[in-house]
């Protein structure tokens, strides 16, 4: 978990946006398999990546939740959005790939003007 919020603050910290960071205490302890922690960081680290280069957001936030039987990640900023169909590059490809690497479901909202929002199940 140190290493997402030290590439968060390394990012981020030059930009206006605003930022918080939210990884559940439980996540260091709970989630013990090294894949899955690799592909967590990446998911995150493409995410804060395409927000600060694309979204014009002026907040993001990251949350790792531990559930009974899960993880949840969600990453959401309040930026200009995008039409998925319409994306170029390979980066929500590359984090859709790495959550079904790790047997996660995938949810992505997005719209013109609405913001964008990741959340990412992963079974524990």
């Amino acid at each position: 978990s140190s290493r997402i919020r030290n590439f968060a603050n390394d990012i981020m910290g030059d930009t206006d946006i605003q930022y918080h960071i939210d990884i559940d205490e439980e996540a260091n302890t709970r989630i013990t398999d090294i894949t899955i922690w690799k592909n967590i960081v990446f998911i995150t680290k493409e995410a804060i990546n395409n927000a600060v280069k694309y979204s014009k957001a002026t907040r993001l936030q990251v949350i790792l939740q531990m559930k009974t039987k899960s993880a949840l990640l969600s990453i959401c900023d309040n930026g200009i959005g995008f039409e998925p169909e319409q994306q170029q590059g390979n980066g929500m490809a590359n984090m859709k790939r790495r959550t079904q690497e790790i047997g996660g479901k995938w949810l992505l909202e997005t719209a013109p003007m609405l913001g964008t929002k990741i959340v990412i199940e992963i079974p524990l």
